[in-house]
């Protein structure tokens, strides 16, 4: 098992939001069969302190998660100094068949999350608290979720060797290494056409309010970004062709751009997701949510394609 101060700390504090959770699981079931707000009883009126209780746990709890994320990145970094052949977070993250599982639970939770926040903050705005089992139902989504997180994070920590030689993200995603297989069969100019063509389509789908269709466009855009990035952008981002890697980003030699990066991406794909469940759960308008992930999507695709034209007008070539 790998040791480190920080990883220590991490755990902590997972653990305490997994405690948090377990605490908070009591009351979240007696508010889901036993609330009523129209009931003057005493049950009735300890329900209710109780909502405003776990719904302060879970709004520390949740807030913590987000911090967290950009924090478990720097850790896999960190990390990678430990592992024989690892040179970055891929290295790490490929150190056993947990690690890719981990990050995207991670990140699903996220949403999952944000969303809630959004959600309970909505439901605060009425006075009869309308939204409320709707709330706790997607407690007890989170709830699963991150004990599911905590049990991977334990198989994933536990079982990384020291000992054993990992790949570096050269050979996880290097020219020489075959990489992850393009999707629907293109290569990556076949990606670059789709991933500007579906910003377009965020673009007018927002303007004309189709935003049943901007979410679906926009967990597109979140998979070909992911290729755009790792396979052509950050190559502009390293200046150097064979140099392909989604984590490399996060590290000081090039000004940790992946945290802006990533954020961006990740965000933007988050408030789009989040905006179709909250209009669904609830009667309030979600423009606000729309525009923001138009904001993101774009700051995303404005810092990639800056990278490209700036390196072309300092060296005249592309890559």
């Amino acid at each position: 098992m790998i040791f480190s101060k920080s990883l220590v700390a991490f755990l902590f504090v997972e653990g305490t939001i997994g405690l948090l959770f377990l605490f908070s699981f009591y009351f979240a079931y007696m508010i889901l069969t036993r609330w009523n707000f129209n009931s003057p009883s005493k049950l009735q009126y300890t329900l209710e302190k109780r909502d405003y209780f776990v719904s302060l746990i879970l709004y520390f709890a949740l807030s913590s998660k987000v911090v967290l994320l950009p924090f478990f990145i720097n850790l896999l970094n960190s990390l990678s100094e430990k592992l024989p052949g690892a040179m970055c977070a891929a290295g790490v993250v490929s150190a056993n068949e947990y690690g890719q599982i981990l990050l995207i639970l991670k990140v699903v939770i996220i949403f999952v999350s944000g969303t809630w926040l959004i959600l309970n903050a909505k439901d605060k705005l009425e006075v009869n608290l309308p939204y409320i089992k709707s709330r706790y139902y997607l407690y007890l989504i989170l709830f699963f979720l991150i004990i599911l997180e905590l049990v991977v994070e334990y198989l994933y920590f536990t079982n990384i060797s020291t000992e054993e030689v990992v790949l570096c993200c050269s050979a996880i995603y290097g020219a020489n290494s075959g990489g992850l297989t393009l999707p629907f069969g293109l290569d990556i100019f076949g990606i670059l056409y789709l991933f500007y063509a579906t910003w377009v389509l965020l673009f007018l789908t927002y303007i004309k309010k189709y935003l049943l269709i901007n979410t679906v466009a926009n967990i597109l855009y979140l998979v070909l970004s992911f290729y755009a990035l790792t396979y052509f952008f950050s190559t502009y981002v390293y200046e150097l062709p064979t140099h392909k890697c989604p984590y490399c980003l996060f590290q000081k030699e090039y000004h940790y751009i992946g945290y802006l990066l990533w954020g961006s991406l990740i965000g933007g794909s988050f408030y789009a997701i989040a905006g179709l469940v909250v209009s669904r759960l609830t009667r309030f308008k979600t423009d606000y949510l729309y525009r923001n992930s138009l904001v993101l999507d774009t700051i995303f695709i404005s810092v990639c394609t800056l990278y490209v034209v700036a390196y072309y007008l300092k060296n005249g070539v592309f890559l």
